[in-house]
């Protein structure tokens, strides 16, 4: 927190940031990093990390890491830190939210949360730009 506090307010106030995961293990820690982030670029983007949906530190807030990433991406919204696709500047910034390989899954398919295929994205980007 110390290192992002020391970011200038001033000098990436033009600038995107994409934040790849793992900002923080705590709801309270990632609703401040995340609005310390906000206040100093002009875009923040986010995907999930995998230290960012774990429960354990939550003291039982959240029954699984699913319920905490519907948290985190409502504060998100709330916040203005962008998480779905976005153009800025003609430039196509498409935050995925994909954590293992395939192989890696032998669990039951989670239903209930709706997440964009990719070439469904990258057909809704093209049309964004008149190539669709």
């Amino acid at each position: 927190m110390a290192w992002v506090r020391r970011l200038s307010t001033v000098w990436y106030r033009n600038d995107i940031l994409i934040v790849a995961g793992d900002v923080a293990e705590t709801y309270k820690n990632f609703v401040v990093t995340m609005s310390e982030l906000k206040d100093r670029f002009s875009s923040v983007f986010y995907v999930p990390g995998n230290h960012d949906l774990w429960c354990r530190r939550e003291g039982g807030n959240y029954t699984n890491s699913l319920e905490k990433l519907r948290a985190l991406l409502d504060v998100c919204a709330e916040l203005g830190v962008e998480t779905s696709p976005r153009i800025v500047d003609g430039l196509g910034i498409i935050p995925l939210f994909s954590w293992y390989h395939k192989s890696f899954d032998k669990e039951k398919d989670v239903t209930g949360v709706r997440i964009p295929s990719l070439e469904m994205v990258i057909h809704f980007l093209l049309s964004c730009q008149g190539f669709g």
